[in-house]
């Protein structure tokens, strides 16, 4: 049923009559049982012949009419779906929903809890919720349309509080898309050497039911002639009966948490993670404690409430909590059903590969070894296994087997509390070559990772490899035996190290570092950056240092860098002025000055101007560059300027999807994507998304949706066309991963009009329910039998209904004139009614 609208005071004087009334019946004392009654003859004192309408159900406060409502369904405070529901009017005059266990099994509760819904048959409803669930309840707030369920803690599933029934994951439709990224540029130099450059990159799909293609190729074209390149393409489905598996084949990668990733052309069997809800994900600890009573158990990092919920008398385990950090200590309170409180205090920290107790995740990956440089390309098998063995253990392992190769690693990762966590494995290798003696070796890593709550300090990792001589991975294997032009030789030690402080509540500093050494060259690779940001209410600025040493690239530098931002809120809106200075260990210092900022609606305008100088020879320039954020794509044009160059560059980002409803242009798509349907309504704007609109034909692609998550669709109804109206503003959906999900809005396309209809020599009573004949088009009727009503024909046929029985019912057929020239989009209209009394 559709909300009703009220344009103008003037159509409802009658409540001039109501309103008094009212308040007399508000003051006057009434017994403990008596019910106010208001008589609907007199909201025709001016017309009595006009027959009365019956407006008993609107005696009793809060009461509305029964019917079909779309509404967001809370349980337990927490959401768990978006649907249509049968709402009938109960002994207390107000509505009240039809509900069967399997919609209460599909949110969560437990059937098997009570006697009465373990009997009840599924799709039957339930007389009663309290009478199925004791203490259980039911509220309707009609004018946020929010059904909320209050179901006790015993009777819902010891699922994850945030649990997602497979049920709501949606595949999507077929569709055919691709994402397009194109630039160019054009090239004058002063000695008349001018060029053209261009590239353009494309990531296609077809999605078929569950299944998804993906291809990834590029174009190129300049000076060096004509490319395309297909860099991988692959198929992929989810099976979440199977306990949340991905199925990949085609050109892929390996997984890298264990082993080293590698490109191949095979098979890959997967854990998919995404499928678990959020407070399974990662690595959290379970927390063990005893209650006393039906206790409140809430728990809390730095102060703030990560986790609260109620458990029953006796030993209890919180397993879903969310994934906190890497680390830190965990202030549990347990508070007795008596209002006394217990707490304690539990450590934790994790490293990358670390896994709630419990959990467990795999891979195997099988095919032909993908190199764009070495010409061995053999086959392997690869199996990796991680197992959370308790709250502080985890075990992983896994085996990589070709048929000049083998590879075995083992290895565990242990939370020390307060110390933080620690991860170490051994791994052992054999190698065959055709051109050397066969070799085989060992290699040990460590890796710890800490947060220090006490100065706001987190190592996130730091990490130390050693490797023996005759150890090699499988990818150094295979580019040796393959003989890579510029193969460095099997790694012999790597040392990595992140870290970073925050000074203060808009200040940080980091640290980041890794070094590099191979056997058989006194080579090695440096790297180590360093730096600090913070943000003031005039400015941002930060400090950097970078160091690198490469003697394998002959590569040798140290710079420091300064950068500031200033607004420009005063005089320019949205604006920032800049400046930036760097040096080296070469002499070169360069400076640069610009302005940068966004203007128009939704800042679909970026731009910027920036200036250079140095103090070596090419270095003076500048640029000035605009970035466009159109409807359906995103478009780039800049200049630039050297001392011997000029160069124009222009580009365009967006994607082409392909549905069974025709072609509709969008910007960028992610991983998954929706399409809105609102047929015949044009530019109607999707608030939860960035400059999206629907076309000319009422179809928008909406870029960015989290699978297997509720995303919130919402529409912005304020600017829609004079002629158009639309049933509803909102909408949930949980897409899988991959998939196109179509969110289909029922649109009115007609006339909006203010119909006055006459029954008789009067006209129908205020408050009749008037229904367009074949819609569920409703209105309320005012004062002088006036109806406001949207998406209407030139002609058709109107029910009229003002109480129980035919003889309070008429059906009145009605013809509207054309609009003029300058007439509003609310026409108004006459209306003859037949039958009734």
């Amino acid at each position: 049923m559709r909300y009703f609208r009220i344009f103008h005071r003037a159509y409802f004087s009658a409540l001039h009559w109501v309103v008094p009334f009212a308040a007399l019946l508000a003051v006057i004392p009434q017994g403990a049982n008596a019910k106010a009654w208001f008589n609907p003859a007199l909201l025709e004192l001016d017309s009595p012949e006009k027959p009365t309408v019956d407006i008993s159900l609107f005696e009793e406060q809060g009461a509305q009419l029964p019917g079909n409502y779309r509404v967001h369904i809370m349980v337990n405070s927490d959401k768990v779906a978006d649907e249509n529901i049968e709402f009938v009017t109960g002994d207390d005059k107000k509505l009240v929903p039809v509900l069967t266990p399997a919609q209460l099994k599909k949110w969560g509760v437990n059937l098997h809890s009570t006697e009465q819904l373990a009997a009840a048959p599924l799709d039957k409803a339930i007389s009663s919720l309290a009478e199925m669930i004791p203490q259980a309840s039911s509220t309707f707030a009609f004018t946020s349309q929010t059904l909320k369920l209050s179901i006790p803690q015993e009777n819902i599933d010891s699922k994850a509080h945030d649990f997602i029934d497979p049920a709501q994951w949606d595949d999507g439709e077929a569709v055919l898309f691709t994402n397009y990224a194109w630039s160019a540029s054009q090239n004058k130099s002063k000695h008349g050497e001018n060029s053209n450059n261009g590239y353009l990159n494309l990531q296609s799909g077809v999605n078929l039911g569950a299944w998804r293609l993906r291809n990834y190729s590029s174009f190129s074209y300049g000076q060096g002639g004509e490319k395309w390149s297909s860099m991988n393409s692959y198929l992929q489905r989810f099976f979440p009966a199977l306990g949340g598996v991905s199925l990949t084949m085609g050109q892929t990668y390996t997984p890298g948490d264990i082993f080293d990733s590698v490109q191949y052309t095979g098979v890959q069997l997967a854990t998919e993670e995404g499928m678990r809800p959020d407070s399974l994900r990662g690595f959290a600890p379970v927390i063990h404690g005893i209650a006393n009573s039906n206790a409140k158990v809430t728990i809390r990092q730095n102060g703030y409430v990560i986790y609260q919920n109620f458990v029953p008398a006796g030993p209890f385990q919180i397993t879903d909590l969310y994934p906190t950090a890497s680390g830190g200590d965990l202030d549990v309170t347990i508070t007795e059903a008596d209002g006394s409180e217990r707490h304690f205090v539990q450590s934790f920290a994790s490293i990358p590969n670390m896994q709630r107790e419990g959990s467990m995740k795999y891979t195997w990956s099988t095919g032909r070894y993908r190199s764009n440089s070495a010409s061995s390309d053999p086959l392997f098998s690869q199996g990796t296994l991680t197992y959370g063995l308790s709250n502080y253990v985890t075990l992983y392992g896994g085996v990589i087997a070709a048929a000049n190769y083998f590879s075995a690693i083992f290895g565990s990762g242990i939370g020390l509390g307060i110390l933080g966590s620690i991860a170490v494995d051994m791994s052992h290798a054999k190698s065959r070559f055709t051109d050397s003696p066969d070799a085989q070796g060992q290699s040990w890593r460590f890796q710890y990772s800490k947060e220090f709550e006490a100065t706001n300090t987190a190592v996130t990792l730091a990490g130390y490899r050693y490797s023996t001589k005759g150890y090699y991975t499988f990818e150094e294997a295979a580019d040796r035996e393959g003989q890579v032009q510029d193969w460095q030789g099997n790694k012999r030690s790597r040392m990595q190290i992140n870290i970073s402080q925050s000074l203060s509540d808009h200040s940080n500093f980091y640290l980041a570092g890794t070094k590099d050494d191979f056997w058989g060259s006194t080579e090695a690779q440096q790297s180590l950056s360093a730096g600090v940001r913070a943000t003031t209410q005039w400015a941002n600025f930060g400090i950097a240092l970078s160091w690198v040493h490469d003697d394998y690239h002959s590569d040798n530098d140290r710079q420091i860098a300064f950068d500031i931002q200033i607004p420009l809120e005063k005089l320019l809106p949205k604006a920032w002025a800049q400046y930036s200075v760097a040096t080296n260990t070469h002499g070169t210092t360069q400076h640069q000055v610009g302005v940068n900022g966004t203007l128009l609606e939704n800042d679909q305008l970026q731009y910027s101007v920036q200036q250079t100088y140095g103090n070596r020879q090419q270095q003076n320039g500048g640029n000035a560059q605009l970035a466009w954020l159109a409807p359906y794509s995103d478009l780039a044009l800049g200049y630039s300027y050297g001392d011997d160059t000029q160069r124009i560059n222009y580009g365009m980002n967006g994607a082409v999807v392909v549905h069974r409803h025709g072609i509709t242009l969008a910007h960028t798509l992610g991983e998954t994507f929706g399409l809105i349907e609102a047929p015949g309504v044009e530019n109607l704007e999707i608030t939860s998304s960035q400059n999206v609109y629907t076309d000319s034909r009422g179809y928008a692609v909406i870029p960015y949706l989290t699978p297997w998550h509720y995303n919130d669709i919402n529409l912005d109804t304020h600017k829609l066309a004079g002629n158009a109206d639309i049933d509803a503003i909102h909408r949930d959906v949980v897409p899988t991963k991959g998939a196109m999900v179509v969110m289909r809005y029922k649109t009115h396309l007609g006339q909006r009009a203010l119909m006055t209809i006459h029954i008789g020599k009067g006209v129908v009573p205020f408050g009749a329910t008037v229904t367009l004949e074949g819609t569920d088009e409703t209105g309320i009727v005012g004062d002088n039998g006036v109806v406001f009503l949207s998406g209407l024909a030139d002609s058709g046929n109107l029910h009229v209904v003002w109480g129980k029985g035919r003889v309070n019912e008429c059906h009145a057929p009605y013809r509207l004139a054309s609009p003029g020239k300058n007439q509003t989009h609310i026409l108004s209209g006459d209306a003859q009614c037949s039958g009734g009394t």
